[in-house]
């Protein structure tokens, strides 16, 4: 994902975040940063997961059944950052 796009994504109060994201981008070089959305992550554990192994450059394993769906990802209990 395009840095560009991440600040598009994030809400105002998070744009720190998508400005160090570019700025690892620029030194590391785009193909060297692997950005997820944790929202992707609750949304399916599998598909997130695939493209973090090819990133990594490891054979993808399946997430456990007994895994999938049965413990909720949780929230981070920090509250998001404000102003």
């Amino acid at each position: 994902m395009r840095a560009e796009a991440i600040e598009s994504y994030v809400p105002d109060q998070w744009h720190h975040h998508a400005a160090k994201l570019k700025k690892w981008r620029e030194t590391f070089a785009s193909e060297c940063v692997l950005a997820g959305f944790y929202d992707d992550l609750e949304a399916g554990a599998q598909k997130y997961l695939d493209p973090i192994c090819d990133f990594s450059a490891i054979v993808r394993f399946l997430v456990p059944r007994l895994l999938l769906g049965a413990n909720p990802v949780h929230r981070p209990r920090r509250p998001a950052p404000s102003g």
